[in-house]
């Protein structure tokens, strides 16, 4: 890579990072539930700012919270401050009732209470429950609406749980969410509910649903794509199609494609009503199982050897396995959660780490798709960057900075497979084309060795009766016979026809004209031609020659095949090498309505002719030059040749 080049790739680098830095400080900072406007709040009580409310009646009650540790307490129980709170904490501060202490057990139990003061006018509330692990009880002014995973108090009838509850209320709304954790990785309430009118908490909720449900179906359609290429491209006919030397990982994207929709369905989930244990564990194994399924795509794309891929494809299948495992089974402390937690942190730098230096690797070694891999993974690295300094963020709408630069991986991992299966078919439609220019020329050789040797046989046994001929010659003109002697002589000349004429020197270009106008003359078309002296070498390759000529007159003798009746059929063809390089120009006979078009049943194998001529033209800094007639096709094909010496040495000849 020139210095130039590395510059500007270096340049390309820098904007990627920086693009995707101001990317996911946009997401952080306008799609987060921690930087959206709240209302005063604070002890365990929220003040309804009316005014932003009537302007926007949607935000997250976040701050201020009560807690009320290791206690299940049901409102009545509440009334009257028979209770007090063991402290106030916004949710997302901690992620368990441990409260952050490493010697508390793990789970426990727990109340959540909070009070909303409004403006005293009659309203319809909703209230967005977003994921509460294991079992709760939701409260809203002292009636119980969602019980899941727990019995109900006695003469109590709870709603059906659902994503969203509503009800209405003039002067205050307390709520009050009993919370039981059972030993999960998260307990209790982590992540803030959301309140507003119906209307606008359905429209968060519906524009989630439409954005993760969008991410899923196109990165599901990505994945079932390659799923069917793949299938393709196993055959037998298609097992040289290889990316680095290697087989195309097409079943690797469609494994990251589906651990992506599963990743981040969790919307989908609530709005079927989903609800279990096993979907939890199913979305961490699935968001750690894009990390080693990434891994494995990078080594295949980047041609990295085995072993050096062995200890993360290790480590990410332990951390999968993980997922699966109950924590509660194998941790009692909270203090083996957290280090459970850094571990994992740790896994996913050091993945972030290796995707960096081995494409950086890649691209230094100059191995095919490395560069966009490495602007991928920049982006990748970018979303870990943001994620730990910025540790207070939750998505209102898009997904979390991680899965936001795992789709954009899917979409870069899956443009080079694309990208390389079509450059592998055009290679293939290249190859295709290559055999059978090669047997063409192998044909045409042939057919011309065979009248060479028919023509030395000819000519070897005139030369042994040539005494005979000019015996009887001389007798015939001893005795003042010279109708005879004429006679004989134009038997002799008709015989001597049998032979072969050189064209034009060149082998190859009179081995495939000899075929051509031998073929033309069997389908009743007179073809005449004007033919220069080619050399023997020339600086034009053999495909390129044979594909110019058998095109050129295959197109000529099809134009003649479409005249109907009485018409003369005729093939007008020049041929010359001059210090301008090599001219061919071809006209023939055909009818006034023929376009360009092939009139061939196989259209799509012999309708691209021209384009041939056109592009084996350009490649020799030549032209193709088309003239219709009413009555006649003509086709001119020049090639210039790059080679200076030649071209002064043939203008000197």
């Amino acid at each position: 890579m020139s210095g130039r080049k590395r510059a500007g790739y270096a340049a390309v680098l820098c904007a990627v990072a920086l693009c995707s830095a101001l990317l996911f400080y946009l997401c952080w900072r306008y799609d987060n539930k921690y930087t959206l406007p709240a209302h005063p709040a604070g002890q365990g009580i929220t003040v309804l700012d009316m005014e932003r409310y009537r302007a926007e009646p949607f935000f997250y009650p976040i701050q201020g919270w009560e807690l009320y540790q290791n206690r299940l307490l049901a409102p009545a129980m509440l009334a009257g401050g028979a209770h007090t709170p063991d402290r106030h904490v916004y949710l997302g501060q901690y992620g368990g009732f441990d409260l952050g202490d490493p010697g508390a057990s793990v789970g426990g139990t727990g109340t959540y209470r909070m009070t909303v003061f409004t403006d005293g006018i009659d309203r319809e509330y909703a209230l967005e429950l977003t994921e509460i692990f294991t079992a709760w009880r939701l409260w809203v002014n002292g009636e119980l609406f969602q019980c899941v995973g727990m019995e109900p108090p006695v003469g109590e009838v709870p709603q059906p749980g659902g994503a969203m509850v509503t009800f209405r209320a003039r002067d205050t709304v307390e709520i009050v969410v009993e919370v039981e954790d059972r030993g999960g990785f998260y307990g209790g309430m982590v992540y803030p509910p959301g309140f507003g009118s119906p209307e606008a908490v359905a429209r968060i909720q519906q524009g989630r649903l439409l954005i993760h449900g969008a991410a899923c179906a196109v990165a599901l359609l990505l994945g079932l794509l390659c799923l069917f290429i793949g299938g393709t491209m196993g055959s037998a006919r298609a097992r040289p199609l290889a990316v680095g030397g290697s087989a195309q990982p097409y079943m690797g994207l469609f494994l990251l494609c589906v651990c992506f929709c599963l990743c981040i369905a969790y919307p989908i989930y609530q709005a079927l009503g989903l609800r279990s244990g096993w979907l939890t564990a199913l979305e961490q194994f699935c968001y750690y199982g894009m990390y080693l399924v990434i891994v494995w795509l990078q080594g295949r794309l980047c041609g990295l050897r085995g072993r050096w891929c062995l200890p993360l494809y290790v480590a990410g299948a332990a951390v999968c396995l993980g997922a699966w495992l109950p924590v509660q089974a194998l941790v009692t402390k909270a203090g083996g959660l957290f280090l459970y937690s850094r571990l994992l942190t740790g896994y996913i730098w050091l993945v972030a780490a290796w995707l960096l230096v081995t494409s950086a690797w890649a691209v230094w070694r100059g191995r095919r798709y490395s560069k966009p891999l490495l602007a991928g993974f920049i982006i990748f690295a970018a979303a870990l960057v943001s994620d730990r300094l910025r540790t207070l963020h939750e998505p209102i709408l898009l997904g979390w900075n991680v899965e936001i630069a795992g789709f954009f991986l899917i979409l870069v991992i899956a443009g080079i497979l694309w990208w390389e299966t079509a450059r592998v078919h055009r290679e293939s439609i290249r190859l295709q084309e290559q055999k059978r220019l090669d047997d063409v020329q192998l044909a045409a050789r042939r057919e011309h060795a065979a009248l060479q040797q028919d023509y030395l046989a000819h000519t070897r046994k005139q030369l042994h009766e040539t005494r005979n001929h000019m015996m009887l010659l001389r007798h015939y003109s001893s005795l003042g016979e010279s109708g005879k002697a004429r006679e004989y002589l134009d038997r002799l000349l008709a015989e001597m026809e049998h032979s072969p004429a050189t064209l034009t020197g060149h082998m190859l270009i009179d081995a495939i004209l000899g075929v051509q106008i031998g073929r033309a003359g069997r389908a009743g078309i007179y073809v005449e031609h004007e033919l220069g002296r080619i050399p023997a070498e020339i600086a034009i390759a053999d495909d390129d020659l044979t594909a110019v000529l058998m095109n050129l007159l295959d197109n000529a003798i099809e134009g003649c095949g479409r005249l109907t009746g009485g018409a003369a059929r005729w093939i007008s063809l020049q041929l010359w090498y001059d210090a301008a390089g090599l001219t061919v120009e071809c006209i023939n006979a055909a009818p006034a309505d023929t376009g360009l078009a092939t009139s061939k049943a196989d259209g799509a194998a012999h309708g691209f002719g021209l384009q041939v001529l056109r592009e084996t033209a350009e490649r020799y800094h030549g032209a193709l030059e088309i003239t219709r007639a009413p009555d006649s096709f003509a086709a001119v094909v020049r090639l210039q040749p790059d080679t200076i010496a030649e071209n002064i040495q043939h203008a000197l000849l």
